[in-house]
Order: C-alpha cells, then sequence, then structure tokens
C-alpha cells in the first residue's frame, strides 16, 4: 500500500475517533487535535502511518467534508457503497436491455393538422453482444413493451 503523506490541516480518523493534524514537531511527531473534545495530543507520524496501513484508521478527505457540510457528520461516517455485484452476461439473450427516448418528431393529424403527440423510440439490445434486437417506434410511452425477442 502507499503510505500517505500526512500534512498539516488533515483530518484522520484512528481507531473511531476524529483528529485533526495541527502541527509538526521536532523528531517525526505530529500534533493532533481530537474533534469532540478539542484536547491536544502527540503520536509520532510512524504510528499513524501504521494504524492507517493496517486499517485501523483512515483519512477522511474531500469527499467526507462535502459530505459532512451536506448531510451532516452522521451520514459522512457511514461507510460508503458500492454495487459491485453487477450481472456480467457469458451468453447470447442471457440480459437483454431495454431503452427509451423521446424523438424530435412529432404526429400531426391529418384532417385538423394539429399536432397530437411526439414518438417514442425503443430499443431492445442484449448485452453480451451488443446487437439490437428490436426497434419500437410508438406514439406514447406507456404503451406497453411487447415481447420483442
Amino acid at each position: 500500500m502507499k503510505r500517505q503523506q500526512l500534512r498539516v490541516g488533515m483530518r484522520v480518523k484512528l481507531l473511531g475517533e476524529e483528529y485533526s493534524i495541527e502541527q509538526r514537531l521536532p523528531h517525526g511527531q505530529l500534533l493532533l487535535k481530537h474533534f469532540a473534545s478539542g484536547t491536544s495530543s502527540v503520536k509520532s507520524e510512524q504510528e499513524i502511518a501504521k494504524a492507517l496501513s493496517h486499517g485501523d484508521g483512515e483519512v477522511l478527505g474531500k469527499e467526507y467534508e462535502r459530505d459532512e457540510a451536506r448531510y451532516g457528520r452522521r451520514i459522512a461516517n457511514l461507510p460508503k457503497r458500492t454495487n459491485d455485484t453487477a450481472i456480467i452476461p457469458t451468453h447470447r439473450l442471457d440480459r437483454p436491455q431495454v431503452d427509451h427516448t423521446k424523438l424530435d418528431l412529432v404526429v400531426i393529424d391529418e384532417k385538423t393538422r394539429i399536432p397530437v403527440c411526439r414518438s417514442w423510440l425503443r430499443i431492445r439490445t442484449c448485452a453480451f453482444t451488443r446487437m439490437i434486437l428490436a426497434l419500437e417506434l410508438s406514439p406514447d410511452q406507456s404503451i406497453e413493451i411487447r415481447r420483442s425477442v
């Protein structure tokens, strides 16, 4: 793991407690200020780096500060979820996908020449082969998607 460069002003979380790095001291020491209590303590830079590399701590960066400003500390402290459970197709037609978009194509009544509606285009594709399986041009979005395979 790449070693994190600790700088004055950085926020770190060590063993569940939040600190800010206030000052660099001689002999590789750092002056830390506890967020909740405001008390100051001195820890070695090596000790903090070791905690960060072993998973006992984390650097609270810009994303944390943005979330804290927008949503508050409770939300900012929640673990971030990622979608790493994507369904990856392995064969043709394993996972068909449907997309639709409103076209700049207006349907006009023949007799009155009044615009009736804008058309919608639906495309069904195969996620594995990326081939188009079906195209549908319809006057309304609410029309049920028909079986096209």
